[in-house]
């Protein structure tokens, strides 16, 4: 066996292809619509492979695969703990196929593996990659052949085609097979029938408390139909089992949205159809230009009866698949696209950025993986950062210093950088180098970019390019910019750092990371330490002959003496106040003595203060230096100096904690200053596990590289996402005109309506909204908004404080209030029809719990300037996450929505403890399209949580 595995025991040897298989599967209509009836990968797949599943725990395991007949489900055995379950997976889930080595898993776990053997799917959203090494290069090749045939022809299908094909799967979710697991799972007998017991299991399983009286109706078909579906019993044979059709027409009874029905009888009239000129007027009424072509052509996208499409009409069917699709999603389709103009200097836009990007999980024992780079570029982010440390062998290497988490060849993570920077945008992408190394290791990072990256690698200024001016992202694609030291021109051997006396001139960009990142090793590292603290002490370096610890203080800051031999020596680095966590030590304070040689005559663990020397990182090799060229990192100056003396290409970087005093002090400052440089902001080094800042207030001063955990999932990722959701999901996103040539004008104000429906009372049915429950009555449900530190517009003068109440304008002194109509007056202002809001198939939160039900409310966010921040709430449903229903109106007034973001989340309410999460989807306010609108709902980490939505109504006016 590979590896020198020991065989396992008969029972835990996986089926041969031909054992029990009863022969080749034989191909299915949809492999015969896509013409791979006869081709030889397909038939390969078809009979199944046994493909090793290659695992960083327990070692490789060895699984037959086997492609299903539908042509779009590949099945596989799972473990023997599992007890021979079958498991599955989509090829439409599918992103690429890479072959060989490519994946670090296969790189470090599968290397007694040929290479030609391997392959690695990775999956859309967050889902691990599938690693897998196949008995021989013929059986890999037919694989990698196979499914990339498969992606192709799915890919190409019509929506017709594909509801066509998959008419169950499609009805649940746009193509998403994940209604076939859920049978699967209720079918205890495998008998491939349910039993109304099964099937009491499967509306559990979906989120659905139901009844047994209202379940057997609705098993039996005897529920009256309210609307436009005609009566037809599901259980039809009557042998108390439903199977085929039967079972078809039971999940079409569950999924009947009435709020649509009623919507599209509302256009149809009496014929339940529409024609080409109601579907047009339909479209119009959603704010769309649409023409009598343009509706025809949406019917024969979308209509699923061919004699319909030939007459140019659309049934409730074809009306449904529509509103679900992208052309009925909320994100308006055109900003799918890199729609905005490129040709501006780099400095003017908002720049997708990653921090700590070789991260998996926390940075204090998280793991360091050049599949995290994978992650961050395909996800769009055109800047990351590499922690660059000496290797033992020369080599250097990737990872959190002076921590427990795992370490990364450099090499190696430029490989992955070369391999996937311009697959999802071709956009330049940014290395930011924070280097820890001597000169020679340093020289050898150059190396390794030059002879990987080609011709990729910027090293010189772009002709016909003022080199001192940021050239724009249209005239960098496909290139890779390095953000580090650059020596002066002409080069001169630098003379070594005798002392930091005056930390405003010699401070460093990183050494502000180092100087927090230091604090949680302290924080870790320091036992049972006493520490004795002068006041009045300001800037004086001292180390300490036994620790090794230099102590540098801020102004009107104290002394810290570390007194453990217990500390390892970690040399000449910094430790600030407070960086020894709580209860380290005892305080003395002494009364301020002069002369500096008096200072310390109390402090008898002081031997010596020695001359400081620069660590040889505080050099650069000329090397390194020659590959940074429009992202010169430099020590911020302070505004004054570089308002007077701007130059584009270098740029500071700040703490999150810095900028906030920035915004907070001289915000109109900081605003001018980014319309000529750029700067780069970072996540405080205290945050152990890795946590988030939110984004949004820095966005707001012009900040373009707001660099966060992408490892770390939260709300602050969320806008992050959102944030660079449009223009084609590029990695730049072109900054309001407010904030690229100040003084401009302010934004125009909008007021934002979002209409929710709630059911009418509840019915006999405990706990359960029946399908075809009508509408109620109308709450307003407001919530105070939490807003974020104040930041200045261009042309504002005076500061703003941090606790800016909600209603404040940037830089203005009276409150919106005195200038924007009253809430009351929106009614009158902007009147709004019957709107309706639902949620379709939320997500179950406790599976383990198969009684546990979600009561789901949906909060709507406004994340924007302070005055515009703020939040409402619909009331919570009870005992219903499959199709609850609300009638509830949210409305907004917003000063700059070209700032704004919006954020749709749905919550599980718990009255004892905190809510949970259960979705939620953040887009640009300037992306949201007006109408009746469908919103896909994302898990708390990005991915998919199809098929769970939302119904909306979304009308917007400017004032």
């Amino acid at each position: 066996m590979i590896c020198g595995r020991k065989a396992r025991p008969a029972a835990e040897q996986p089926r041969s292809p031909s054992d029990g298989s009863g022969g080749p599967r034989r191909p299915g209509r949809a492999l015969k619509k896509m013409g791979l009836t006869e081709d030889e990968d397909i038939q390969r797949m078809l009979r199944g492979s046994l493909l090793w599943k290659i695992k960083s725990r327990g070692g490789p395991r060895e699984r037959l695969f086997c492609l299903q007949e539908d042509g779009a489900t590949v099945c596989f055995e799972g473990g023997f703990r599992r007890a021979r379950s079958q498991q599955s997976f989509s090829v439409m889930h599918i992103e690429g196929v890479r072959e060989g080595h490519q994946s670090e898993g296969l790189r470090k776990y599968g290397a007694a593996f040929p290479e030609q053997h391997c392959f690695t799917l990775v999956f859309k959203g967050k889902r691990k990659n599938l690693d897998l090494a196949a008995r021989g290069e013929e059986d890999a090749r037919h694989w990698v052949q196979g499914l990339t045939k498969l992606m192709a022809r799915l890919q190409a299908m019509s929506q017709p085609e594909k509801l066509d094909q998959y008419p169950l799967s499609e009805l649940w979710g746009l193509g998403d097979s994940w209604i076939h697991g859920v049978l699967q799972r209720a079918d205890r007998n495998k008998d491939n029938k349910m039993s109304f017991r099964e099937v009491k299991s499967m509306l559990r399983m979906i989120n659905i408390d139901m009844d047994d009286v209202y379940a057997y109706k609705l098993f039996k078909g005897t529920v009256p139909e309210v609307g436009l579906w005609s009566h037809q019993e599901c259980d039809h044979s009557g042998n108390e089992r439903l199977e085929g059709r039967e079972l078809e027409e039971f999940c079409r009874r569950l999924l009947r949205r009435p709020e649509l029905e009623e919507l599209f009888g509302r256009y149809s009239g009496e014929d339940c159809v529409l024609s080409a000129e109601e579907l047009r007027d339909f479209l119009r009424d959603q704010g769309e230009d649409a023409s009598l072509r343009q509706a025809r052509a949406i019917i024969r996208t979308y209509e699923l009866n061919e004699k319909a499409r030939q007459q140019d009409l659309m049934m409730l069917d074809g009306f449904m698949m529509y509103l679900l699709s992208a052309a009925g999603d909320i994100l308006n389709q055109e900003h799918t696209k890199v729609h905005q103009d490129m040709s501006q200097p780099l400095c003017h836009y908002f720049i997708s950025s990653s921090h700590n990007t070789y991260l998996t999980h926390n940075q204090i024992g998280g793991t360091s993986s050049t599949e995290a780079y994978v992650r961050a570029l395909m996800a769009g982010c055109r800047c990351v950062e590499l922690d660059c440390w000496e290797g033992s062998d020369g080599e250097p290497i990737v990872y959190h210093g002076h921590t427990l988490t795992s370490k990364i060849l450099f090499s190696d993570v430029i490989e992955s950088i070369r391999d996937y920077a311009f697959k999802q945008s071709p956009y330049p992408v940014i290395l930011s180098l924070e280097n820890h190394c001597g000169l020679e290791q340093q020289a050898t990072m150059a190396r390794h970019m030059k002879a990987i990256l080609g011709d990729m690698l910027l090293t010189q200024p772009l002709e016909g390019q003022d080199p001192h001016d940021l050239p724009s992202p249209e005239k960098l694609k496909g290139k890779v910019l390095v953000k580090g030291k650059k020596l002066p021109e002409p080069w001169h051997e630098p003379q070594r750092v005798t002392s930091l006396l005056d930390p405003e001139e010699e401070e460093e960009e990183e050494e502000e990371e180092e100087e927090e990142k230091l604090q949680e090793r302290s924080s870790q590292q320091v036992k049972d330490s006493t520490r004795t603290m002068v006041p009045g002490v300001r800037g004086i370096p001292v180390v300490l002959e036994d620790h090794s610890i230099l102590v540098v203080l801020e102004d009107h800051g104290v002394l810290v003496v570390l007194e453990d031999h217990s500390i390892p020596a970690v040399p000449q680095d910094h430790c600030v106040p407070g960086a020894l966590g709580p209860g380290a030590g005892q305080h003395c304070q002494h009364p301020p003595m002069q002369p500096c040689s008096l200072l310390f005559q109390s402090l008898q663990s002081l031997q010596e203060i020695k001359p400081l020397q620069a660590k040889d990182a505080s050099q650069v090799a000329p090397e390194l230096s020659a590959v940074v060229v429009y992202c010169q990192a430099v020590p911020f100056p302070g505004l004054a100096h570089a308002l007077r003396h701007p130059r584009p290409c270098e740029m500071s970087s700040f703490s999150e904690r810095k900028a906030r005093k920035l915004i907070k002090e001289a915000g109109s400052a900081l605003v001018q200053y980014n319309t000529r440089q750029l700067s780069r902001i970072y996540p405080l080094g205290l945050k152990m596990n890795s946590s988030n800042y939110n984004p949004q207030e820095m966005w707001n001063a012009g900040c373009q590289l707001v660099a966060l955990n992408f490892q770390t999932p939260g709300y602050e990722m969320d806008l992050n996402a959102g944030r660079f959701l449009g223009n084609g999901r590029c990695g730049y996103v072109l900054k309001p005109p407010c904030l690229r040539s100040p003084p401009g004008e302010r934004p125009r104000r909008l007021v934002l309506h979002i209409r929710v429906r709630a059911p009418r009372p509840p019915s006999p049915t405990p706990g359960w909204v029946p399908p075809a429950s009508l509408l109620g009555d109308t709450h307003d449900v407001p919530m105070p908004g939490q807003v974020p530190p104040a930041s200045l517009f261009p042309g504002d003068t005076n500061p703003v404080s941090s606790q800016m109440p909600p209603t404040s304008l940037l830089g203005d002194t009276n409150p919106v209030s005195s200038q924007m109509p009253p809430t009351s007056l929106l009614g009158d202002t902007n009147p709004v029809s019957s709107q309706v809001i639902s949620a379709q198939q939320l997500p179950k939160l406790k599976r383990e719990k198969g009684s546990s039900i979600v009561d789901p409310f949906v909060r709507v966010e406004i994340h924007g300037v302070p005055a515009d921040c703020s939040k409402q709430q619909t009331h919570h449903k009870l005992n219903n996450g499959f199709n609850p229903r609300w009638e509830e109106t949210l409305s907004f007034q917003l000063l700059a929505p070209e700032l704004a973001l919006v954020r749709f989340v749905v919550e599980d309410y718990d009255s004892t403890s905190c809510n949970d999460f259960v979705g939620q989807f953040t887009l640009p306010l300037a992306s949201v399209r007006e109408g009746y609108r469908h919103i896909h709902l994302l898990s708390k980490d990005g991915a998919s949580l199809s098929p769970a939505t939302l119904f909306v109504h979304v009308r917007c006016k400017s004032l």
